[in-house]
């Protein structure tokens, strides 16, 4: 008899910053993904999904256009599940290479650390055209959001998304 492998869920709160939210990555692949890890319970139980984009969207329109992606593919087979699911997400307009946009990023950011009462990880995905990335990377490191906050809490990653044909 095989033993099935048990994955730990990270307790720590967890802030999923995702750069290009609007984009047909986060249609395609994300959307999907996180919600497959969500019915499996392998997210933390305190996680906010930040999508940044330059497209004009309420919290509520994002959070329509994630619903609209799950319905599109047949996966909300549970509306209670789907709306639980669709908490996480709010959304950040900004533009890539403005520094006020990734400062109203950082005031997020730390609006939802002053609610949890915690230093949260942070993971910020990039799913953009490689034209964007440095500059985003850049921003993100002058704002002081890439930085941890310390010891084995409050660390700080960059996602870099391959894109398709590079």
């Amino acid at each position: 008899m095989q033993k099935q492998k048990q994955f730990l869920i990270p307790e720590i709160p967890t802030i999923f910053t995702i750069f290009g939210a609007t984009g047909d990555l986060m249609e395609h692949k994300i959307i999907p993904s996180l919600f497959f890890l969500y019915k499996q319970k392998r997210l933390p139980k305190h996680l906010k999904i930040l999508g940044f984009a330059r497209r004009e969207l309420s919290h509520k329109d994002f959070r329509k256009k994630v619903l609209a992606v799950l319905q599109e593919m047949n996966f909300v087979k549970n509306e209670k599940q789907a709306e639980k699911f669709l908490e996480f997400f709010e959304y950040v307009r900004g533009d890539f290479s403005d520094a006020k946009s990734f400062e109203i990023l950082g005031d997020k950011v730390k609006e939802i650390e002053d609610v949890w009462k915690i230093c949260a990880n942070k993971l910020y995905y990039l799913a953009v055209p490689p034209n964007f990335m440095s500059e985003i990377v850049s921003n993100l490191k002058r704002t002081k959001l890439s930085d941890p906050c310390g010891g084995n809490i409050g660390w700080s990653r960059v996602i870099v998304e391959k894109p398709i044909g590079y």
